[in-house]
Parts: C-alpha cells; sequence; structure tokens
C-alpha cells in the first residue's frame, strides 16, 4: 500500500524511510510488496523519487522489482540516464553471468537492460557517461546476453 500511494503522499521522506525497511524486512512477501513501487510510479517524472529508486536499486526487493523497474524507467518522461545506470550495474552485479543463459529470467532481462541502456546513451550529457554505458554493454556482451545485440543495432533506426 506504501508503494502504491508513494506519488501521492504529502510526507515523501517519511514514505522513503517506511520504504527503506520494506525494501530490506527479511520477510520475502514484504520485499516483493515494496517492490511495487516501481511500478507505482510508471509514466511519472521519476527524478522527484530519485532517493527511493536508488534505495530499491541497493536492497534485497532488487530482483523483485527487475522487471517493472525496467519498464518504468523506459516510459519515464524526464532524463533517468543515472538511474539506468545505476540499474544496470546493479542488475550486472546479481545477474550478469546468467544473461546469456535463456533457461534464466535474466536472459530475458537482458534484451530490456539493452534497450535502457541505448536510451541513457542517448541522454547522457557527458563523455565520462558516455563511457560507462558503453562499459556496461561490453560487460553484457562479454556475458554473452541475449537479445543485446539487437538493441545495439537497433539505434538509429525506426
Amino acid at each position: 500500500m506504501c508503494a502504491q500511494r508513494l506519488s501521492a503522499t504529502g510526507d515523501l521522506a517519511l514514505a522513503n524511510e517506511a520504504l527503506s525497511q520494506f525494501f530490506h524486512d527479511p520477510n520475502q512477501k514484504v520485499r516483493e510488496a515494496a517492490a511495487a513501487t516501481a511500478s507505482a510510479l510508471r509514466g511519472r517524472r521519476l527524478r522527484p523519487f530519485r532517493k527511493q529508486l536508488t534505495d530499491l536499486m541497493a536492497s534485497p526487493a532488487f530482483s523483485h522489482a527487475l522487471p517493472q523497474l525496467l519498464s518504468t524507467l523506459e516510459q519515464a518522461p524526464d532524463r533517468v540516464d543515472d538511474l539506468i545506470l545505476q540499474c544496470d550495474r546493479r542488475f550486472i552485479e546479481e545477474h550478469g553471468a546468467d544473461s546469456g543463459d535463456i533457461s534464466t529470467r535474466a536472459a530475458a532481462d537482458a534484451h530490456h537492460i539493452g534497450e535502457i541502456l541505448v536510451r541513457a546513451y542517448t541522454q547522457a550529457g557527458t563523455a565520462s557517461r558516455r563511457s560507462g554505458i558503453l562499459n556496461l554493454l561490453d560487460e553484457l556482451l562479454l556475458n554473452g546476453a541475449q537479445g543485446l545485440t539487437e538493441a545495439v543495432n537497433s539505434v538509429g533506426r525506426p
């Protein structure tokens, strides 16, 4: 419930404190419910919720949130290249080796990861940020990430 009402709360600091505790709760069901933060923010500007999303990405709830988080980052109307980088770094930490194994969920997520990395590259304002994105793409390619080649090849094509 807390996750679903995040965008309408009057006390963002209190909501952040509660969500942070839920993201790290020992009970998996609590973490799964808190992971709904990702879908609750879909289509909204994400910059005001950067702290909550950063906490989610650094938490044990990350894997539960990942599919929804990828869609939310993809559909954000504002610039989110820094959030995409954080998400993709965490994905590589948690699932990088599995991203090339089609029997895993990570392989399915890898294609989406590639697509949002391409978005981050187009939004990146500095050469340093673009370099970081290219390094992540290289790491995913070295892991044999599924669908990544298609995502990279689609740049600049309708």
